[in-house]
């Protein structure tokens, strides 16, 4: 039975929210746009709540946007946990309530999103997704050894499992 918050929607919210981010991070370096940036990430990392705790995903489309969800959540956890070490280290007048608790654990739960993400595409065999959960584990730089040998395990499944046409894609 679905729920009334649609996956779809919280995600599209989500990058939204990591959009600003990104888009602030190209402004001048303040206390006023780090705040700012901070609570974009808490806000994203609400939408994703909200639509991670959904269980049921009856489709295909529901088990890519869950997959989806999973790896916005690691990228903003690494956005809030860079943002809030600046705000401590450089800022530290600057006070914003962490409303998700997450007091520095934002790296072990980027971690677990990913390897939750991992698990979830190996099982619904979404290997293009699985390129990028091992490129997210680069590009966050949580594991690299990891990253790689998740990418390469994924062309390699494309490669024996699916079609020529999907292998040169990827």
């Amino acid at each position: 039975m679905e729920t009334q918050c649609d996956r779809g929607i919280e995600s599209f919210k989500a990058e939204l929210c990591l959009d600003e981010i990104k888009t602030i991070q190209k402004l001048s370096f303040t206390a006023e746009n780090k705040k700012k940036q901070l609570e974009y990430c808490q806000a994203g990392l609400a939408y994703l709540e909200q639509s991670l705790q959904q269980k049921g995903a009856k489709n295909h489309d529901r088990f890519a946007n869950y997959s989806v969800c999973l790896l916005q959540k690691a990228e903003l956890l690494y956005w809030h946990r860079s943002i809030s070490q600046i705000l401590s280290d450089e800022l530290s007048e600057i006070v914003v309530k962490d409303v998700l608790n997450l007091d520095g654990s934002e790296m072990d739960a980027a971690r677990a999103s990913l390897h939750e993400c991992k698990v979830f595409c190996d099982k619904y065999e979404l290997f293009l997704r699985l390129m990028t959960v091992g490129s997210m584990y680069i590009y966050l730089g949580l594991d690299v050894a990891l990253g790689v040998k998740i990418t390469l395990s994924s062309l390699l499944s494309i490669k024996l499992k699916k079609s020529l046409s999907d292998y040169l894609y990827a």
